[in-house]
């Protein structure tokens, strides 16, 4: 048995290696209970488990409605602790024309990390020009782009935009994830327990896997435990439960701690 796995089962957080949860949400969000709505919560459930950074976006993500007002709540919550935060900019692809300003907004108040986005109520895909603008923005600032779903289109924005990181906010697109350099996959919201394994690491290289826990719609425990638990070499745990997701800040050259 691991060290990983024996101190998760142990219930002792993972505090000998570095964590980052890629995927966060912090907020209200209207009739859904979420247990970790105040940031003194919310970094106790993080020193349970040993994270020691969670990249957090707004909820609800993106929806129509304020995003100021989402997007505000993540500045407070990476005032309250600013080396236990990363941030990412909430925004809505309803309001494609407030898309730069907002980010604008939300950097001159805090450094962020990049932009998370959405698919609810949100039909549109990543493929469309209308987005040019934003990614544009975005690689030229060295800044990362998590969506839940890019939808139709990934591959050739992926080829379009070479500079700039592409992070899938839950467990799809492996193949393409396989083939290029800028995109990565997270195991957030992968429900089955026996995801990671050797042979999988055949087909994606660990270093193209990241962690992420979807908290505080999710419980943190069930993603870190997929890892932590998995029967693969420990380097691999250690490189997908925060090696890569550091490597792409570093190499974004974003403002984090």
């Amino acid at each position: 048995m691991s060290r990983l796995h024996e101190m998760f089962l142990a219930g002792r957080p993972l505090d000998h290696v570095e964590i980052i949860d890629m995927h966060c949400h912090a907020g209200l969000y209207n009739g859904m209970y979420l247990p970790l709505s105040t940031p003194e919560a919310f970094v106790a459930h993080m020193d349970r488990y040993g994270v020691d950074l969670a990249c957090v976006c707004g909820i609800p993500p993106g929806a129509p409605g304020d995003f100021e007002l989402i997007n505000d709540r993540i500045i407070a919550l990476k005032r309250y602790a600013p080396e236990r935060f990363a941030v990412y900019v909430t925004l809505s692809a309803n309001q494609l024309d407030a898309m730069i300003d907002e980010i604008e907004r939300v950097r001159s108040e805090v450094p962020i990390v990049g932009v998370k986005m959405h698919i609810y109520d949100q039909p549109h895909t990543i493929g469309e020009k209308r987005f040019d603008g934003l990614l544009e923005y975005l690689e030229s600032n060295r800044l990362v782009l998590m969506h839940h779903d890019f939808g139709d289109g990934l591959a050739e924005r992926c080829r379009e935009f070479p500079r700039l990181m592409f992070l899938r906010g839950h467990w799809s697109c492996l193949e393409l994830a396989a083939e290029l350099p800028n995109l990565y996959i997270s195991v957030c919201g992968e429900f089955h327990s026996n995801v990671l394994t050797a042979e999988l690491l055949e087909r994606l290289p660990p270093e193209k896997i990241l962690f992420g826990s979807d908290v505080n719609v999710l419980d943190l425990a069930l993603n870190l435990g997929g890892v932590a638990c998995a029967r693969i070499p420990e380097e691999a745990k250690v490189k997908i439960l925060g090696g890569n997701m550091r490597a792409i800040l570093d190499r974004m050259k974003t403002s984090h701690p």
